[in-house]
């Protein structure tokens, strides 16, 4: 994805993963270098219940649920950039190809955890396409998709592209065409119960 070994790698102490600092000056550099079309997604992980999680099951037992959701992002998102950015939330810059597929295997590996607990994984996306060039932006843009998936809902996925939106859930697709354009800093979804 790209060379950062000039780089100074700062690392979360739990997860292992980036920090949010590292996260943002890698990322950042990635697209300042992106080839014209080039397109990345952001992804924005918000692990739901998770706070009832570290309630039941002790602080000790939630740290090793975030450690195995890293191990399970490094494992599915492999050469990508990835971070823990604050408690229960993770971020991804990652290609867009497969990016669906491999979020649902993230999601179904997760389940496999802790069957008894209820740990439901949303995930938000922007698609980097060339235009938006602050990472934090990018970031800020996947995480506002990711806030817009309602409880009690499906996996919902938003994409946010210029005048249009994908909306994913686990059982359908969902294609949006807007007559007009459409502010690509708002994020919208369709859920599904």
């Amino acid at each position: 994805m790209g060379d950062f070994r000039e780089v100074r790698m700062s690392t979360d102490e739990l997860t292992g993963l980036l920090d949010k600092q590292t996260f943002f000056v890698c990322a950042q550099n990635l697209i300042d270098t992106a080839h014209y079309g080039q397109e990345y997604a952001f992804i924005f992980f918000d692990v739901e219940n998770f706070k009832i999680f570290n309630a039941n099951y002790g602080y000790e037992i939630g740290d090793e649920l975030l450690v195995s959701i890293a191990y399970i992002l490094k494992d599915e998102f492999e050469g990508q950039l990835l971070a823990h950015f604050t408690g229960d939330h993770f971020v991804a810059c990652v290609n867009t190809i497969q990016v669906i597929q491999t979020i649902k295997s993230v999601r179904e590996r997760i389940k496999l955890i802790r069957k008894s607990a209820s740990i439901e994984l949303k995930a938000g996306i922007y698609i980097y396409d060339g235009e938006e060039k602050d990472v934090i932006k990018c970031c800020d843009k996947a995480r506002m998709a990711c806030i817009s998936i309602k409880k009690n809902t499906m996996l919902v996925i938003v994409f946010t592209i210029r005048n249009w939106e994908e909306v994913f859930s686990v059982s359908r697709i969902y294609w949006i065409d807007w007559m007009r354009p459409l502010r690509s800093d708002i994020s919208r979804s369709i859920i599904s119960r």
